[in-house]
């Protein structure tokens, strides 16, 4: 049975890990055109009913470089990283799996994609126990290494895949003799989203940057919306970051204690806003299929869970809820905390098309008498309006100013001077009685 030696270093992840793989018999090997991996249909190899034997992991050793806070792991640190540990993670990991230098039959090594300068490091270690041990070399996609180890772990046979990394978040399944893209981020990944997200909000990167954000967003009091799109099976998350440093900005310039109507750095986690499951990420895709270039609404995990006991607290009908009743059942601090969730939600589902709460509301309300006057008796109230505005102005305290804006008839020569002259001492008389 072979076993192999692997080397990661793709970004500030160095891994050594050491696995066993039983070999299949010829008995077990396919025997239909269909199960063959070359059929001609192109079907995939993992239909196949002879299951691939599961892998056996002997040793799974890593070790992280780990930046300040607030800044990311630049190229030339991290290769640095890399070369500083590789030999001692080697030597661990061949103590761990209890193997010697004659059992190791072959060395993978990370062929990219992924940061240059750690990939090359890491490339470097492997090509110097190759020809140090006389070992062959093989070279490993970072992608279909996430994937294939997937497969091992929970022995699925022919999954669709969501692909989230640092710097990849896709759609793939296996087709036609290989991994293909079914959608993926048109911008920024999943990833790389949070790991800037950190450095924004000044987050500890160790142990890494998601899981502390994780970990504060069980923390935050408000839901905030983040935008972010779904076109057909491809997403746009630039959105998200783009508003969080937006508000990011706001909260370091106000510098002052938190309220319930200002959000703290808790309050701001992209975890409940980022669709990371794999249920919200192909459910939006596939919904968005059928519309293109539409924003569809996403539920997060949270909202999910939210929506499923609220139907159990209905008043009359959805999406009349009992707030009252899912604070307790749904787990929240506060009723104001299960309002506002209940809120968003709702403007989700209305926006979806749907015809209830508010918005049919609106649409079977009444027209008022106002509305079903005709067009001649609407031009009649205008006149009466505007004649009983006339009055009103005539007779207020204040009123004085608009009389003097009043147009008289145009007069020309001395008799013109004489009229304004007189029409001066008229006003003049008036504001003193009026001011006595």
């Amino acid at each position: 049975m072979p076993i192999a030696i692997g080397l990661e270093g793709s970004a500030n992840k160095l891994g050594v890990g050491i696995i066993l793989h039983p070999t299949v018999s010829r008995d077990d090997s396919p025997t239909s055109p269909h199960d063959s991996a070359h059929s001609e249909d192109g079907a995939s190899p993992r239909s196949s009913k002879h299951a691939s034997p599961p892998v056996e992991i002997l040793a799974n050793l890593r070790h992280t470089f780990v930046s300040p806070p607030g800044t990311g792991f630049l190229p030339k640190d991290t290769a640095a990283h890399h070369r500083r540990w590789v030999v001692r993670l080697v030597k661990q990991a061949m103590k761990q799996a209890r193997v010697q230098l004659e059992d190791i039959d072959c060395i993978c090594y990370t062929k990219g994609p992924g940061m240059g300068a750690p990939l090359g490091s890491v490339a470097i270690a492997a090509r110097t126990l190759s020809q140090l041990w006389d070992k062959p070399m093989v070279g490993v996609n970072h992608c279909v290494g996430h994937i294939e180890m997937g497969r091992a772990i929970t022995g699925a046979e022919n999954p669709v895949v969501l692909y989230v990394s640092g710097g990849n978040t896709q759609v793939i399944a296996y087709s036609a003799q290989r991994y293909r893209i079914f959608g993926e981020a048109l911008d920024i990944a999943v990833g790389n989203c949070l790991d800037r997200f950190a450095r924004v909000l000044n987050i500890s990167n160790d142990p890494a940057p998601g899981y502390n954000i994780e970990q504060l967003a069980k923390q935050g009091r408000v839901l905030l919306e983040l935008p972010y799109t779904v076109k057909g099976m491809d997403v746009s998350f630039s959105g998200i970051l783009a508003r969080v440093e937006e508000m990011a900005r706001k909260l370091e310039a106000s510098r002052t204690a938190p309220t319930t109507k200002q959000p703290t750095v808790t309050d701001m986690s992209t975890k409940d806003t980022t669709p990371m499951g794999s249920d919200a990420k192909t459910s939006s895709a596939a919904a968005a299929a059928e519309k293109k270039d539409t924003t569809v609404p996403t539920f997060t995990e949270k909202e999910d869970r939210v929506m499923k006991i609220a139907w159990t607290c209905l008043k009359s009908g959805p999406p009349d809820v009992d707030i009252a009743k899912l604070t307790k059942a749904a787990g929240f601090n506060t009723t104001k905390t299960a309002a506002n969730t209940w809120a968003v939600i709702k403007k989700k589902l209305l926006s979806m098309g749907g015809d209830g709460g508010e918005g049919g509301e609106a649409q079977d309300a009444p027209k008022t008498p106002k509305a079903k006057a005709t067009p001649k008796k609407r031009g009649k109230k205008a006149d009466s309006d505007g004649e009983d505005d006339a009055e009103a102005g005539a007779g207020a305290e204040d009123g004085s100013p608009k009389r003097k804006q009043r147009k008289t008839p145009v007069k020309k020569g001395k008799k013109a001077e004489q009229a304004a002259d007189e029409d001066a001492a008229a006003i003049k008389g008036e504001d003193t009685d009026e001011a006595a």
